[in-house]
């Protein structure tokens, strides 16, 4: 008996590549349609009036609530890790000339100020938010107090991460100095498990953040598993964006501090900011649609199972739970 010819590994490869285009062909267009880019730069013009406060209240927060010695510079490291183009000038690095003015301002630093700018560094989270719901195509919002109370919850857990990478930062470098005190010689351990940790530690907080707010923020049941996956996917291409924005300015010989000249740094952070929204916003729109689909491939399974049952009934001569006539 003959069988069908299997398709040749180039149909097979131009059956994939076309279908890929068709799929990121509709997903840019969905994006645009809904304005996903002009989103992306909400989102980069609250972080930018959001993270200096946000600064502020946690310094103030770790002084005079947990006392905690040398935050200051423990902050600024972890801001650098997380968003390095603050670090791509020559001297002083941005962050860490406005955290130590600001650190000698005890006006600014104040606890009223602190709890004043905690309150107004949730912008933006709450445009995160938005975006995030207006992406999924849900137009109907949740409580006043309780979108507040998310956007809050959502910080508190955006510094809690950020001081748990500095945690475990600090806690590396104290595995480096005791690693040189116990041998005469830097062992390689050391070398692998420090590079090794820079790497995965920043992509580890990404990842939870994507899963937070994949999860979290849409108003409508989102199954965790589902958003799993692209939580993954999107860590790596947020993490691939950094380096090559990184890459570009490092090769790029000064270009924007040629045409943007003193405020070029913030002009880096803005458009850092505002590439990642993107990558963030793009991720959710995938979550969107392939938790639709899980859900319409899950009915159409269960209306094939409904269709089985009725149709096994209507084949039976008489019904097994009747007595006989």
């Amino acid at each position: 008996m003959a069988t069908a010819e299997q398709p040749s590994l180039f149909v097979r490869s131009f059956g994939f590549v076309r279908h890929a285009f068709w799929f990121v062909y509709h997903n840019v267009n969905d994006f645009m349609s809904v304005n996903g880019h002009y989103l992306a730069a909400a989102i980069a013009f609250y972080a930018f009036l959001s993270i200096f406060p946000l600064s502020i209240a946690l310094i103030t927060l770790w002084r005079f609530v947990v006392g905690l010695e040398g935050f200051e510079d423990r902050l600024i490291s972890g801001i650098v890790n997380q968003i390095p183009v603050l670090a791509e000038t020559e001297g002083p690095s941005f962050v860490e000339r406005f955290v130590q003015n600001v650190s000698n301002d005890p006006a600014v630093t104040s606890s009223l100020t602190g709890l004043t700018l905690f309150i107004a560094g949730m912008g933006v989270f709450g445009s995160i938010r938005k975006s995030v719901n207006v992406i999924w195509g849900i137009q109907r919002p949740r409580p006043f107090l309780i979108e507040r109370a998310i956007d809050f919850v959502m910080m508190v857990i955006a510094s809690s991460l950020l001081f748990l990478s500095l945690l475990l930062s600090a806690v590396f470098s104290f595995i480096q100095e005791l690693a040189q005190l116990l041998t005469t010689e830097r062992a390689p351990f050391d070398q692998w498990f420090l590079v090794v940790a820079g790497y995965v530690i920043p992509s580890a907080i990404t990842f939870l953040v994507f899963i937070v707010v994949y999860w979290w923020l849409p108003n409508t049941k989102v199954k965790f598993a589902d958003i799993l996956g692209v939580g993954v996917l999107t860590t790596i291409a947020f993490e691939i964006a950094k380096y090559v924005f990184i890459f570009f300015l490092r090769n790029s010989d000064g270009l924007l501090a040629s045409i943007y000249g003193s405020i070029s740094t913030i002009m880096m952070f803005f458009l850092f900011v505002y590439v990642e929204s993107i990558i963030l916003l793009a991720g959710a729109m995938f979550s969107a649609k392939w938790s639709n689909h899980l859900r319409v491939d899950d009915q159409r399974r269960q209306n094939r199972l409904l269709i089985n049952n009725l149709q096994r009934i209507n084949d039976s001569d008489r019904l097994a739970f009747l007595p006989e006539s």
